[in-house]
């Protein structure tokens, strides 16, 4: 990419299960933001073949260059049987780290998160007059600014001069935990420490999360970006990311897996939670964001290891990442 955002293109790629709703006001923020929607694909992974989101998705290919995938190991496609709540699996295991029975409530979201990375930057054939080596990664329910692909694209294009960077966050309040750092009027570039997405990274940097997969896979934390994080405290990935000062999305599900399902056994993380959820209700369109390429640098600490969330124990689901992500092909 270059600072213009020419060169590659950034393919958008949403992965959405049932949330129509939410998927709508996403759909309707992109469609008012400067994404090139006729030339650049926006890739929807669906986790499982849920109807009223195949349709929505169907309304949408006169208008945006859709590639649409499904995942073939979708819990609700499979409810009864592995990846789903098999009863037999556990028959004789002992629980996660906190003891916890297999549920696929907790596995299934890591295994779509997984199965999709791997099949868009390693198995999607793009059109020949396509060259995409990095793309934005996001789930259903979060609405975007306006200038949201020149923010993406100068972005990774400031990232791709430092290989320590893992890639671009868009979201610099982590959903609303932090401050954004724009209220003084600058519009520039923070560096900052990775926690979640939505993010926008490239190749190489998934090669690095592949040549992870034992730490990745076998991490008992049913989060994928908090299994992400584990990587980087294992300094296995690079932890820094930039982010712009304005967050340049916003999360508006009021029942996803960063809100009402995720645990929050502490002090600080019943806070956090509660930070999420209000600003979840009280979403908005983010404001425009130009940056000036200038970069904060000394903002990112290497983070803590913490105890894992638990829910993705058992030694099957551990084999089937493994399976997905498949052999190491390159060596850092």
């Amino acid at each position: 990419l270059d600072a213009s955002g020419g060169g590659n293109v950034v393919p958008f790629v949403y992965m959405v299960h049932k949330r129509v709703d939410d998927f709508k006001h996403a759909i309707d923020s992109l469609r008012n933001s400067d994404f090139p929607k006729e030339s650049v694909p926006l890739i929807v992974s669906h986790d499982g073949h849920v109807p009223k989101m195949v349709e929505y998705v169907e309304t949408l290919k006169a208008e945006f260059n859709i590639i649409q995938i499904f995942h073939p190991h979708a819990c609700y496609d499979h409810p009864k049987s592995f990846p789903g709540d098999d009863a037999k699996l556990n028959e004789g295991y002992a629980g996660d780290t906190y003891g916890n029975p297999r549920s696929s409530w907790a596995t299934c979201a890591k295994h779509h998160w997984t199965w999709m990375m791997k099949h868009v930057f390693d198995e999607l054939e793009f059109d020949s007059k396509i060259t995409a080596d990095e793309m934005f990664i996001m789930e259903e329910d979060y609405v975007v600014s306006p200038s949201m692909y020149e923010t993406v694209t100068q972005g990774l294009y400031l990232a791709s001069k430092n290989p320590n960077y893992f890639g671009v966050v868009l979201d610099i309040t982590d959903g609303g935990v932090h401050r954004e750092r724009g209220n003084q009027g600058g519009q520039d570039w923070y560096e900052i420490t990775f926690r979640t997405g939505p993010m926008a990274i490239g190749r190489k940097t998934w090669q690095k999360i592949v040549n992870a997969k034992d730490e990745f896979c076998h991490r008992d934390e049913y989060n994928w970006d908090w299994s992400v994080v584990w990587l980087a405290n294992k300094n296995l990935i690079p932890y820094k990311v930039l982010a712009p000062s304005i967050a340049q999305v916003q999360h508006i599900g009021l029942d996803g897996m960063h809100v009402n399902n995720e645990e929050a056994t502490t002090r600080a993380g019943k806070r956090d939670k509660a930070k999420l959820q209000r600003a979840a209700a009280n979403w908005h369109i983010p404001q425009p964001f130009h940056g000036s390429g200038i970069v904060h640098v000394g903002g990112a600490m290497k983070p803590m290891p913490g105890k894992p969330n638990g829910g993705f124990g058992h030694p099957k689901d551990h084999e089937h990442c493994l399976s997905i992500l498949g052999p190491t092909l390159l060596k850092e």
